[in-house]
């Protein structure tokens, strides 16, 4: 760092920004070539396999398939689902190779993106009243 003189501090932020623009583009080719894997066992054989499977293996299943899963629970208390398929995550959030941890960010929800209701309030209601 001596060598570097008074420049240190700028160059080694500018080292972290090249490093993380390059985390984020390596995560983005592996998603594109995940999208278009040839080698990911059919929907059958998925379901079969997939009690004997440990967590890193789901989890790395998942990153084939899915850039990003997003819960939230609307104001009327409905929870609510979305996923994004490889490729197709917004923008800006941490992707693999960060040296930090995972942290919930907010997202915006395309209009036209297909969002399921996981919980209804109302039947959460009546089961704890039944």
């Amino acid at each position: 760092m001596r060598a570097l003189g008074d420049a240190w501090e700028e160059t080694v932020a500018e080292f972290h920004a090249e490093r993380a623009a390059a985390a984020v583009a390596l995560g983005e080719a592996r998603a594109r070539q995940g999208a278009q894997h040839p080698d990911l066992p059919d929907p059958r054989s998925l379901r079969a396999a997939w009690p004997s499977l440990s967590p890193v293996e789901r989890r790395e299943l998942y990153a084939v398939r899915f850039d990003t899963v997003a819960t939230w629970r609307d104001s009327d208390g409905m929870l609510r689902l979305a996923v994004f398929a490889a490729g197709h995550g917004p923008g800006g959030l941490s992707r693999r190779g960060f040296n930090r941890a995972a942290g919930l960010h907010p997202i915006d929800v395309p209009a036209d993106a297909r969002v399921l209701a996981l919980e209804d309030p109302r039947e959460r209601a009546r089961d704890r009243a039944g």
